[in-house]
């Protein structure tokens, strides 16, 4: 019991601390339900993933539109023995008549819904698991408080009647 103990946490101490004998009150707050929540490693995982998948529809949006180039190139040229200055410029306009890139962006919106839907899915479930264990805990501070006022004394009574009777021999 005490070297499980010990194995189990990796401590060697040798007095541990005494379990509570009674059951502590549950005060339950939706507000720090809410916080406690929003804490939860899976909601900001899946919060961040949100915002990544809205940051790819505005990327997706923004490279939708190319912007034109221009280039200007210059050099010399010997030929014959004379020398040339070639100048070229190069102006390049996207036109979009195939392609408007809009799939891309819808793509993108696609991620950014389902990544919404998971991360509300998880904060219901989340809401629903903290609300159904604090009502379970109620019901079950509730149910020991009432054993232990009427059992106290009663049990004590139960017990040495017990006794009684299997020392009687009328219980085998």
């Amino acid at each position: 019991s005490l070297q499980v103990l010990q194995s189990t946490t990796g401590l060697k101490q040798t007095d541990w601390p005494k379990l509570p004998t009674t059951l502590p009150h549950l005060i339950f707050d939706p507000l720090k339900t809410d916080d406690l929540i929003n804490n939860l490693y899976s909601v900001k995982l899946l919060s961040s993933q949100y915002v990544s998948a809205q940051e790819r529809v505005n990327l997706a949006r923004k490279e939708r539109y190319s912007d034109p180039t221009i280039s200007l190139k210059a050099g010399k040229e010997r030929s014959n023995g004379s020398n040339s200055v070639l100048i070229g410029l190069n102006i390049s306009l996207p036109l979009f008549i195939r392609n408007t890139y809009g799939y891309e962006v819808e793509a993108a919106h696609q991620d950014t819904i389902e990544a919404e839907k998971k991360r509300l899915d998880i904060l219901r479930q989340a809401r629903a698991e903290i609300e159904n264990n604090a009502e379970s805990y109620k019901k079950l501070y509730q149910k020991i408080e009432q054993w232990q006022t009427f059992s106290s004394k009663p049990l004590q009574e139960s017990i040495l009647l017990l006794k009684r009777l299997w020392e009687s021999k009328y219980i085998s």
